[in-house]
Parts: C-alpha cells; sequence; structure tokens
C-alpha cells in the first residue's frame, strides 16, 4: 500500500506532517487526488474532528473537509464520475480531511470543477455552491452585490467571498 503526504491535529490547534497509507474507496466512494483544501483553525473544536460517527473518541484528525481536485480512484458502484475528471466537493465531516494528498468522499459531494476557476477558488466554495449548486450555475436566485455571491435557498442566505457571480457569467 502507498503512503501519502499528510497534516494532522496534534496538540492545541498546531498540525504535523505525517505520513498515512493512501485510503482506498469502498463501495460507493472516489478517492480524490487533492489539489487545494479549505482549512478553518475551528475544526479542532468541532465534535466531528475529535469523534468518529459512532462517539468514539479520536485524535489526530486530518482536518480541511473542503477540496479541489481529480478523481484517482472509483469504489465498486461509485457512478456519475470517470478517472481524470477535475472535481470540487466536500467529505465526511467524520471521515479524514483533504488535508493531505488523497482523501474519500462520496459522488453525492461532488460536483464538477468549473474550468473558469482554479483548483484553490472551487476549494474555497463547495459548502455554499454544492448546496445550491443548481441555482449558480443556471443563475437562479443567484444576485451579485459587493463582491458577494448571495444564493438563497432552504431558506437562509450563502456568501462567496469571491466575485464568483461573474465567473458563472463567463462559463
Amino acid at each position: 500500500m502507498a503512503d501519502m503526504k499528510a497534516m494532522e491535529f496534534a496538540g492545541k490547534l498546531n498540525l504535523q506532517p505525517v505520513r498515512r497509507p493512501v485510503p482506498e474507496p469502498q463501495a460507493g466512494e472516489i478517492l480524490i487526488q487533492v489539489s487545494a483544501v479549505g482549512v478553518t483553525p475551528t475544526e479542532k473544536l468541532w465534535y466531528p474532528t475529535s469523534h468518529y460517527a459512532d462517539g468514539t473518541a479520536r485524535s489526530k484528525a486530518i482536518p480541511g473537509h473542503e477540496f479541489s481536485g481529480t478523481v484517482a480512484g472509483l469504489g465498486a458502484g461509485a457512478l456519475g464520475y470517470s478517472l481524470g475528471d477535475a472535481v470540487f466537493g466536500l467529505n465526511d465531516w467524520f471521515a479524514e480531511g483533504a488535508t493531505a494528498e488523497f482523501c474519500i468522499t462520496k459522488p453525492s459531494n461532488l460536483s464538477p470543477k468549473p474550468s473558469s476557476l482554479s483548483h484553490i477558488e472551487a476549494a474555497s466554495a463547495p459548502i455554499g455552491l454544492l448546496r445550491h449548486g443548481r441555482d449558480f450555475m443556471s443563475g437562479q436566485n443567484c444576485r451579485k452585490a459587493s463582491g458577494f455571491l448571495y444564493t438563497e435557498g432552504l431558506g437562509r442566505w450563502d456568501f462567496s467571498r469571491f466575485n464568483l457571480q461573474n465567473r458563472r457569467e463567463r462559463m
């Protein structure tokens, strides 16, 4: 099994470089070769960072659940994407994050990366854009104001700090 470079939480809010086995996609999962990742320092304080989904404690979690990259592997039954596809998305918050060379996600948490966005820009957007991606790509319920893209849905507003509306108009 091949190794990858990753960053994991150590101590308080410190990150340390480590080598971990490259994860293998299971049924319905996709392996992503990560090009860019979004991380916030407060992730260390979140319940999913210190616990597994079954509630047991964990330590040394890999942070960063918003990413952009390339499909590098497909588990059995993972549909909708092919090896080499440029994608952006997020992974399960109880799973290891994307501050690594590779991460695992599910097809429902991915979207094709628009060619007009860099990997860094795409990794900055998943939570808001994937939640309301159809509105964003179609232009419905979107409006530009003061350099923000506002997407309205599910009774709340999401904000993306760079001007994606202009990029969508060029796609």
